[in-house]
């Protein structure tokens, strides 16, 4: 398990990577000391035999800041791929970010956060393909706008995280309420006219004792028949970080 890990007490913070491992998806979790490398944020799978991330360094609004598809053979000595473009569609070029990859034969699909270059929040979701060291296939996903009516998603989306129950293919999100800044995860499945949410209430209830502010960063795992969704859950609402944050697992059983 990737986890990200924060040394200051500010909204800003200085974020790094920690890698821990455990023989059950239940933990306990061993933090290992030996991780190398930039800060990660983006889901980490496996293709074409080997471990592959998206490695973000701390990017700063306004800044031309390229985010980079990572190689590893032991998760632990990461190596350059290849770089990130700004994708554009429509006239507008965003940037990616809250990567989650997904293996899909010969390409390696890319759910992301899609952020303007004007910066700010009301932001979307969307996909790109990796193939042969090219590009290709960028679209908006989940549209901002498609959320309007839900109170605790209307104000901006983000980290995307998808999984196959059965043959339904899920995609798992993160909203934010703005009034109260409080986030929460939310489930969409996938049409054939698209992605549609699935319920007007958040997936996961912002209930646990020890994280009842926000639900955040949504990551599945799926072994055997049970789906294991590990998140953030934060003592304290807000857009960055000091948020007293803790990774917990949830588990549901698969139809």
């Amino acid at each position: 398990m990737y986890f990200s890990g924060n040394d200051r007490h500010t909204a800003n913070g200085e974020w790094h990577t920690g890698l821990a491992v455990a023989a059950s998806p239940t933990g306990p979790f061993r933090v290992q000391d030996n991780i190398e490398g930039n800060y990660l944020n983006g889901g980490t799978t496996v293709w074409q035999g080997h471990l592959w991330h998206v490695v973000e360094n701390n990017p700063v609004q306004g800044t031309d800041v390229h985010s980079e598809l990572s190689i590893s053979s032991d998760g632990i000595h990461w190596h350059h791929q290849a770089s990130l473009p700004g994708f554009t569609t429509k006239g507008i070029t965003y940037r990616g970010a809250d990567f989650f990859l997904e293996p899909e034969g010969t390409r390696l699909g890319v759910y992301m956060l899609a952020v303007p270059s004007a910066g700010g929040i009301g932001r979307s979701l969307a996909f790109a393909s990796f193939s042969n060291g090219h590009w290709s296939g960028f679209h908006i996903i989940l549209n901002i706008k498609s959320v309007a009516s839900l109170h605790w998603a209307s104000a901006d989306l983000g980290e995307p995280a998808t999984f196959y129950a059965g043959d339904t293919h899920n995609l798992l999100f993160v909203g934010l309420a703005q009034h109260k800044l409080t986030r929460s995860i939310g489930l969409a499945r996938e049409s054939t006219t698209g992605w549609i949410v699935c319920s007007n209430v958040p997936a996961t209830s912002n209930t646990a004792r020890w994280g009842p502010a926000s639900s955040i960063d949504p990551s599945p795992l799926i072994v055997d028949s049970r789906l294991y969704l590990y998140y953030g859950a934060t003592r304290t609402a807000g857009l960055a970080a000091n948020l007293g944050g803790s990774i917990s697992v949830r588990i549901f059983a698969q139809p």
